[in-house]
């Protein structure tokens, strides 16, 4: 049995015409009847519009109902067309997971941990060239100079000192961030880069203190600390150079 059944059937414009002509027949037939008088004329003239009537709205049930389920209803005993059965593009599509090779899902699994590694090594040297670079900008700070600058020149390395302190900043962040992801091996590369970098950001922000000093005294002990933050900095990263 075709899938279309209890479907609306497609009305051609034939059709129309063909129950349009039956129509039109039962309606002369009915106006026949009522301008008949008594008699065989008026007999005669009933029983054709009760017969085009009926032939008319049997067509016309015909051609709305499809042809699938006027046979069920004919060859079904009672009239009473039987349930069709559940077609299969009614149901849900069953999508079938092809089985993996589990040689080749190793292989993959051996390649993402060596392209993963591969990464962490890469921001690994990265993060240290940009405290290496980091460390020489802070180092090339000449404090005895500082009082004899031009206010455009002090003003431009005061924002020197705050763009110094949010790149260490940005630096022990990503530090932070390859301490927890770092591959096994790594473990103790990553402390000390860690560490290294936690010493830029207080050298920076002795730099940036030593703007804000109150007195001499102050500055001179921000400018000492700084220098001390940075020779730390510089023995940890060039350990780490050397590996």
């Amino acid at each position: 049995m075709s899938g279309i059944a209890g479907k609306t059937a497609l009305v051609t414009t034939e059709s129309l015409h063909f129950l349009l002509l039956f129509y039109a027949i039962t309606a002369v037939a009915v106006i026949g009847t009522l301008n008949a008088q008594k008699g065989w004329r008026y007999i005669t003239c009933l029983v054709l519009a009760v017969s085009c009537l009926g032939v008319a709205g049997f067509q016309t049930y015909r051609f709305f109902v499809p042809k699938e389920s006027v046979m069920e209803m004919l060859t079904t005993p009672g009239g009473v067309p039987a349930a069709a059965p559940q077609q299969a593009q009614d149901l849900p599509p069953t999508f079938a997971v092809a089985p993996q090779d589990s040689s080749a899902m190793y292989s993959e699994s051996g390649q993402g941990s060596g392209s993963a590694q591969a990464m962490s090594s890469s921001e690994f040297r990265e993060i240290i060239a940009a405290a290496r670079q980091l460390y020489s900008d802070l180092s090339a700070v000449d404090f005895k100079r500082v009082g004899r600058m031009s206010d455009a020149e002090y003003t431009r390395i005061q924002d020197n000192a705050r763009d110094y302190l949010e790149n260490a900043k940005s630096l022990k962040s990503r530090a932070t961030a390859f301490a927890a992801q770092s591959p096994s091996g790594l473990e103790s590369q990553a402390a000390l880069l860690s560490n290294a970098v936690t010493r830029l950001v207080s050298a920076a922000g002795d730099f940036q203190g030593f703007f804000n000093a109150s007195s001499g005294s102050e500055e001179r002990t921000r400018s000492a600390s700084m220098r001390s933050n940075l020779k730390d900095a510089s023995e940890t990263l060039s350990k780490l150079e050397s590996r």
